[in-house]
């Protein structure tokens, strides 16, 4: 078997190897020869297929793989390859074979596609931060090469699962349809989260439907970015706490929409209003990405106070506000700062030792944790021995003011594309042609490198502010019981 394999790895490195440039960063970057077909081509294609299958895992895969950088598209050859993907038990090389045969698909690939999750987790394999990213791509080709793929999918029985939803960032998946299939699964399933991958597909249903469903998110920090994208296209006057508090949020495109909505409903003329313009003009950096958001805040703050003070007078509006609002000063400082110095006499009586780590991990769950400290793809720090690495005091301070004191490694990073497009996130993959842009626990988005205008660093945290909503004393003892299992 070994010599077989040497002579398919000579084979490979005589078209200039599998590493091709313009593929490299993606699923097709093992599939692709750098170099153009030649006349010998056609012959080692007709050897292999004579060849394939051996009945050996390592020999197997290379000898498809070197079929599908040649382009094989001999029906036999696709049939083994089909046939292949029926019998094959690990999804890493469900997945390979998927890859290979992307030269047609058949209700085989439909089937392969929807089974992969479920394999996953019974096998219990991490799936890793480029895992969306792999999984789209591969969805794509298999798109553009059968026009009836996402027909076939929308349709299954079992489509609708959370791991479904990253096909959906394909055209052709998103319609009522679909996001009728994932509300169905949705009240059928109760382990079922509600996550932005979700929100976005069943962004096509009727206000009257949907905004009821996502109100009742509102507890989940996390899913603030998509429930205020999504509500914003129709501002309530009922939901102005929600824009207001929007304004809090890290992300640009969360406070963008909430300015928006706040625009288009009547100002409260009251401190809790005033005093969150003020504090997010204080806040917002000094480049020319906020230079619009930071003139509306200042027009909203205008109208509600019905003063002129130019945005950056801050001693005037806080004299203004001082005089206005004598009994709410305090709120100028933020709701975490004000609230500190109860929380500290708070976590002082607690017995931390009485907790319960499996009721912990539900709580962990509950606030939302989960999304971004769980898993190969998880954008926080690794929480594994984090209760020896920080006091209780320490710990619960870092949670409830995240932005206090934010490590450079955990900042967001803000992306200016020379079309004025702005991404922020996590940067998992970089390269002199581009970078991929991790911007939630479940999607990332790639950038060429000729695309990219600007660079630059947030000081704000990339975890959002507010996340432990009223706990009481027992889910927090729960929850340091969890945190302090993770080994």
């Amino acid at each position: 078997m070994y010599q077989h394999l040497e002579l398919i790895r000579l084979a490979q490195l005589a078209h200039g190897g599998l590493v091709h440039p313009e593929k490299r960063g993606t699923i097709w970057e093992g599939y692709t020869f750098v170099k153009p077909r030649t006349r010998h081509s056609s012959t080692l294609t007709a050897v292999i297929r004579k060849q394939f299958p051996t009945g050996h895992r390592e020999l197997d895969r290379e000898l498809s793989r070197t079929l599908a950088a040649l382009e094989d598209s001999d029906a036999l050859s696709l049939e083994k390859i089909t046939n292949h993907i029926l019998i094959t038990q690990h999804p890493v090389d469900q997945i390979h074979y998927l890859a290979v045969r992307t030269r047609s698909v058949t209700p085989t690939i439909v089937d392969a596609l929807l089974d992969l999750g479920p394999k996953i987790r019974a096998l219990q394999i991490r799936r890793d931060r480029h895992w969306p990213l792999r999984m789209e791509e591969l969805h794509r080709e298999l798109s553009r090469q059968d026009t009836h793929l996402n027909k076939q999918l929308s349709t299954h029985p079992d489509f609708g699962q959370p791991d479904h939803l990253v096909f959906t960032r394909h055209p052709d998946l998103k319609s009522h349809v679909t996001a009728t299939r994932f509300l169905e699964q949705l009240k059928d399933t109760p382990s079922f989260r509600w996550t932005a991958s979700l929100i976005e597909v069943l962004e096509i249903l009727p206000d009257d439907q949907l905004f009821p469903l996502l109100k009742e998110q509102w507890e989940n920090t996390s899913l603030h970015p998509p429930l205020i994208r999504t509500l914003s296209r129709n501002p309530q006057p009922e939901d102005h706490p929600l824009f207001l508090e929007s304004l809090e949020s890290p992300s640009r495109e969360t406070l963008i929409h909430g300015i928006q909505a706040l625009q288009k409903i009547y100002a409260m003329h009251s401190a809790e209003e005033a005093s969150t313009f003020i504090r997010t003009l204080r806040r917002l950096p000094e480049n020319k990405a906020y230079l619009s958001p930071k003139e509306d805040i200042g027009k909203l703050l205008r109208r509600t106070s019905n003063q002129t003070f130019p945005n950056d007078d801050f001693a005037s509006w806080t004299d203004w506000y001082l005089k206005t609002y004598p009994e709410q000063f305090e709120q100028l400082e933020g709701p975490v700062s004000i609230a500190w110095d109860q929380w500290q006499q708070r976590l002082a009586k607690i017995i931390w030792n009485k907790g319960n780590r499996t009721r912990g991990r539900l709580v962990f769950e509950q606030f939302s944790c989960v999304s971004c400290h769980s898993g190969a793809r998880a954008l926080g720090p690794d929480l594994r021995g984090v209760t020896a690495r920080f006091s209780v005091t320490d710990l619960f301070r870092a949670i409830l003011d995240p932005n206090r004191d934010v490590s450079p490694r955990y900042q967001l990073t803000v992306v200016t594309t020379r079309e004025g497009k702005i991404f922020q996130g996590a940067v998992i993959y970089r390269a002199v042609d581009g970078l991929i842009l991790q911007t939630g626990p479940e999607t990332t988005v790639r950038i060429e490198g000729d695309q990219i205008d600007t660079v630059s660093y947030s000081t704000t945290s990339l975890m959002p502010q507010g996340l432990i909503q009223s706990p009481t004393d027992e889910q927090l003892q729960d929850l340091y019981a969890y945190l302090k299992s993770l080994r």
